[in-house]
C-alpha cells in the first residue's frame, strides 16, 4: 500500500510541472495510455510496474 501511494503522489506533481512545458514523464505516459481510443491498459500496466519499482 505504501509502495502505491508513493507511485500515485508522483502523479499530480507530474502533470502541472511536465504537461505545459511537453516533459514526458511516466505517470503522465501512464494517463496518455489509459485515456487513448482504445484504452490500452496492458502496456499502461505494465509501465507501472517500472514506475513502482523506481520507487521501491
Amino acid at each position: 500500500m505504501l509502495i502505491f501511494t508513493l507511485a500515485t503522489e508522483n502523479f499530480p506533481v507530474a502533470q502541472v510541472i511536465g504537461n505545459p512545458s511537453q516533459v514526458k514523464t511516466l505517470p503522465g505516459f501512464i494517463y496518455r495510455l489509459m485515456n487513448a481510443s482504445p484504452s490500452r491498459g496492458n502496456e499502461a500496466a505494465a509501465v507501472a510496474i517500472v514506475l513502482t519499482a523506481r520507487c521501491w
